[in-house]
C-alpha cells in the first residue's frame, strides 16, 4: 500500500483556506468541492496545486476534476490546460497557447508559466527559450512553484539564458 496521508484534501494547506475537510468528515470528493471558493482561477490554483502535488501528495483524479471545474466556471488558463491535455476537447495545442497568452497577459502566473514552458518546449508555438524565461520570470515574480523550478532548470543548464548556478539554487 502507498506511504501516503490519509486524506489529501485535510493535509493541504490550501484546503483549510477553502473550506475542505477530511474525506473521514465526509462522504465525497463532490461534497468537499461545494466549498470551494467562487473565482474560477482559485478553483484552478487548487486543482493544479493537487494535480502537479505542489502542495501535497500528487492527486491526478481530483486535481483534474477541479481543473475541469475550473475550466467550466471561466477560467481561460483552465480552460487554455484542457486543449494542452485534451481533457474532454480536442487536443489543440494552438489553442491552448492562445489562451495562455490571454490569461498571461492579464498577469495570471499559471498562463505566464505554461506560455513559458509552451516556448522552452515549442509545443503549440515556435520554440524560443529567451521567450520562454522571460514568461517563467514573470510568474516567479508571483511565487509560482512550477515557474520557480522551470526558471532554476533554465538557470542551471543555460537555456534561454546565461548559466548562472547561483541563481538556479536561489530558486529553489
Amino acid at each position: 500500500m502507498e506511504d501516503r496521508p490519509p486524506s489529501l484534501t485535510s493535509c493541504t494547506t490550501d484546503s483549510a483556506q477553502f473550506g475542505f475537510v477530511s474525506t473521514a468528515q465526509s462522504n465525497s470528493f463532490t461534497q468537499d468541492a461545494m466549498l470551494l471558493p467562487s473565482d474560477p482561477d482559485e478553483v484552478y490554483a487548487f486543482g493544479r496545486n493537487l494535480y502537479f502535488g505542489y502542495s501535497s501528495w500528487p492527486d491526478h483524479k481530483r486535481g483534474k476534476i477541479l481543473i475541469l471545474r475550473a475550466a467550466t466556471m471561466g477560467s481561460v488558463v483552465a480552460e487554455g490546460k484542457c486543449y494542452f491535455e485534451g481533457w474532454k476537447r480536442q487536443k489543440d495545442l494552438r489553442k491552448a497557447v492562445k489562451l495562455y497568452k490571454e490569461a498571461a497577459l492579464k498577469g495570471n502566473a499559471d498562463g505566464q508559466h505554461h506560455l513559458g514552458y509552451c516556448y522552452i518546449e515549442g509545443m503549440g508555438i515556435e520554440k524560443n527559450c529567451k521567450d520562454g524565461v522571460s514568461w517563467y520570470e514573470r510568474a516567479s515574480a508571483q511565487g509560482h512553484p512550477g515557474a520557480l523550478c522551470n526558471l532554476a532548470l533554465c538557470y542551471q543548464s543555460g537555456q534561454g539564458t546565461q548559466k548562472d548556478h547561483k541563481k538556479a539554487i536561489q530558486l529553489l
